[in-house]
Order: structure tokens, then sequence, then C-alpha cells
């Protein structure tokens, strides 16, 4: 199994500088505008996925396969913006299709290099066991992504919370009229 995944959390009126889900709504809007759309993110995301899955493929030697999107509201990490910000989970992997032990460590080192070109500078092992592994990588938002497998192969990176497009070019918090 492989996965990739990504989430940021926090609670209203802390500091702002120490808990990006803090403060008032107004503050809680500018710290997001600090980030990429979702739009934009879900792209981004969509291309690493893309480039793990090439790697799977070419070193991995397990069949390609498509990716998958999902996504929810942030209203428990930014409860000041309703239904504005929202995260996204991009999807990919093999069913019954295991990277080879042998092909791990090249496989994880090479998406390791991908991962440092979108921001993923820390790697955690999970599981690394004959037949069954699992490797996460980090960002300074707190998306993370997982790669792992076992019986499968499978990926996924879930974002932090970020504004659709509508809700950037408002300028304010839906509910600041």
């Amino acid at each position: 199994m492989l996965v990739f995944a990504m989430s940021a959390c926090g609670t209203e009126g802390k500091d702002i500088n120490n808990d990006p889900n803090a403060g008032s709504a107004q503050e809680q809007y500018d710290k997001l505008l600090e980030r990429p759309s979702f739009e934009d993110a879900t792209e981004q995301y969509k291309e690493l996925v893309a480039e793990v899955q090439r790697i799977t493929v070419e070193v991995g030697g397990i069949p390609p396969k498509g990716t998958a999107v999902g996504g929810a509201a942030c209203e428990f990490d930014f409860p000041g913006l309703g239904q504005d910000a929202g995260t996204r989970r991009i999807n990919g992997g093999v069913p019954k299709a295991a990277i080879p032990d042998d092909a791990w460590p090249k496989v994880v080192a090479q998406v390791a290099e991908v991962g440092k070109r979108y921001g993923f500078e820390r790697q955690q092992v999970f599981k690394d066991q004959p037949g069954n592994h699992q490797v996460r990588f980090f960002d300074s938002y707190g998306i993370d992504f997982s790669l792992s497998t076992e019986v499968d192969t499978s990926m996924s990176v879930s974002t932090a919370c970020h504004f659709g497009d509508a809700a950037r070019q408002r300028g304010a918090p839906a509910d600041a009229g």
C-alpha cells in the first residue's frame, strides 16, 4: 500500500504566529492567503503523485494507475472561515501490486528527491519489514505524504487548509460584510 497524506490543525483565539488556526476570522483569512489556492495545490500535488507513480512503475516494477481527488471543509482547523477553506486529498496507487523489497530503498530515495522539489524536507520511516514498508514525508505546513507497499501499493497527499479561488478574490471572510 502506498499513501500520501497532509493536514493542519489549531484552535481559534490563540497566538496566530504559534497556531495558524487561532485569531479572528480576518487573521485566519490573511494567514490562508499566504498559501496557494486549493485549485493550485490540487494541481501541484497531482503532479507530485504522477511523478511518484512513474517511479513506482519504472523502479518498483508495478503497473500504472490513475489518481482520485476528494476534499473536505476546514471548519475545525479554521473555525472562523466556515466553508471558505478546504483540504484536498489526492490518491494514487495500485491494488494487488507490491513494490519488491529489493527495489524499495531505490524507490524511497527517488521519491525523497522528488518530494524535496515540492517542499517535503523531512522523512520518517513507519514500517520497514520484509514485504511491508511505509515512509512519510513532511513539509513546512505540516502536510505529509505517505508511500507504502504491502499487498497493495498506494499513495495519497492530504493538503493543509487552502482557499478556493473565489474566496481568495473576495478579499475578506464571507461573514465580514
